[in-house]
């Protein structure tokens, strides 16, 4: 078998559940032909489980396969709420002992060897096989084949309406193991779940209305699916925020000094405005109330440039816009520099178009007055 896990880990996974699935559908048979229920298939759960614990142990497969401990953090043991109901399914319409005390016993021996074969043949096996091409084609194929599997039950004298239901929530349920398998590494949470719903079922209380069944089978998926939603929501988060880096800044604009300036007078940011003579960066409180409220001074964009050409803008908490043409930056690790600038001349100030209009006034009122 190992050399076929080395050849191809798909095959190799198809292997195990198509002998799971056989063998057990056997098994079944035989013990209800001999009348004592679980009679061979306990033996043959028992030996089935054995086989795959020694081999996972002996190629040193117990972390990939999720035979370890947990791991995550405390967000991710939410996913434990989901398995709590779920666990309890079975005892939602009371409890009774169906089977004589041998059977009930072989028929827990049983159930809890399945619950730990289904995980490691479907959540392990086919789930990893499929993990390195997709994650999430190899969430959908390991939970559809989960689920389809207990069609088997129809062999074994299940009736249709019920079985089909069968399907649908263990589809759901699969999709659940696998989200905690795949974001916790571990299989355990998985297989005492699954071991202790297979097992439990031996006490429920059957109900023939189809009322309940669909009911009952509703629940399960809607506490399933509710949970895959939710990790699709908790996906889209993630992203979103990876697109977006934090900065110690008030606000991050599309300009390298949105919310970094910051008037001395007033203690409101600056703010860029496109003028006459070009952009410039003026105070909040100036802009909006005029000079009477904040006497600050508007900054020229081109001088803001020129006075943090040699700074890295990213290292700035902030620049303070005091009197007399100072500028204070202060850093992240607590340095502080000093810089003042010059007012441009007015003929500097004045763009050529500026110059041109200009003129032509001039020489339209010469004209005017001559």
């Amino acid at each position: 078998m190992y050399r076929l896990y080395k050849k191809n880990e798909l095959n190799f996974s198809l292997v195990w559940i198509v002998s799971y699935v056989v063998l057990f559908s056997v098994a079944d048979s035989f013990s209800a032909s001999l009348g004592t229920e679980k009679i061979i298939a306990a033996p043959v759960a028992i030996v089935f489980t054995l086989l795959l614990l020694v081999f996972v142990s002996k190629h040193n497969l117990k972390e990939k396969y999720g035979l370890c401990s947990f791991d995550g953090s405390l967000r991710n043991f939410l996913y434990f709420t989901p398995l709590l109901l779920i666990m309890s399914i079975n005892l939602w319409n009371g409890v009774t002992m169906k089977l004589s005390v041998l059977e009930t016993v072989l028929y827990i021996l049983s159930m809890l060897c399945v619950g730990f074969i289904e995980e490691i043949i479907f959540r392990g096996f086919l789930f990893k096989a499929l993990y390195n091409d997709n994650v999430k084609l190899a969430i959908v194929i390991s939970s559809v084949t989960f689920g389809i599997g207990h069609i088997v039950n129809l062999l074994n004298g299940k009736d249709l309406i019920p079985t089909l239901l069968q399907v649908c929530y263990a589809i759901a349920i699969g999709f659940l193991f696998t989200i905690i398998f795949y974001k916790g590494k571990s299989l355990l949470p998985c297989i005492i779940a699954h071991s202790f719903v297979n097992s439990s079922s031996v006490f429920a209380v059957e109900n023939s209305s189809m009322k309940i069944h669909i009911i009952s089978s509703a629940v399960l998926c809607i506490i399933s699916l509710s949970m895959e939603e939710y990790e699709a929501v908790q996906a889209e988060i993630a992203r979103r925020s990876a697109k977006y880096v934090p900065s110690d800044r008030c606000y991050t604009g599309r300009y390298p000094f949105s919310g970094l300036i910051v008037c001395a007078h007033c203690g409101k940011h600056y703010r860029r405005k496109v003028t006459a003579t070009g952009p410039v960066w003026i105070c909040s409180t100036y802009n909006y109330q005029g000079r009477a409220a904040c006497p600050s001074k508007q900054i020229p964009e081109p001088t803001l440039t020129a006075m943090t050409a040699d700074l890295d803008i990213g290292d700035l908490t902030e620049i303070i816009a005091e009197d007399r043409n100072t500028l204070v930056f202060r850093f992240k690790d607590g340095r502080k520099a000093v810089k003042r600038w010059q007012d441009r001349s007015r003929a500097k100030s004045w763009t050529p178009e500026m110059k041109e209009a200009a003129r032509q006034k001039a020489i339209e009122r010469n004209r005017h007055n001559g």
